[in-house]
């Protein structure tokens, strides 16, 4: 599996990468919220097969996400919020 864009049950777009293993989650996300200018939105949440951590840019939130299914997430909480995952899906690509 490689990287893509989809829509969850709930409609929000979501961009996957099956590169970034879980051992990398952190790192990956600060790396993230330091280049593109996100804030954390509430406190990191780790499961045994799942973690969780949402990132706001003004009234934009994304959830940056990481389970042993599907691999690193991007998930909108909004409709507003799509530019910003295909904004950080463009850095992930970049940064490969």
């Amino acid at each position: 599996m490689g990287e893509r864009f989809w829509r969850d049950a709930s409609e929000r777009l979501t961009f996957d990468s099956a590169r970034i293993e879980t051992v990398d989650y952190p790192a990956v996300c600060r790396s993230i919220a330091d280049a593109l200018g996100l804030s954390p939105d509430g406190e990191v949440v780790i499961g045994p097969e799942q973690m969780f951590w949402n990132f706001r840019r003004g009234d934009q939130v994304v959830g940056l996400d990481w389970d042993i299914w599907m691999g690193f997430m991007v998930v909108a909480k909004s409709e507003a919020s799509e530019s910003l995952v295909r904004d950080i899906a463009a850095w992930l690509r970049a940064s490969s």
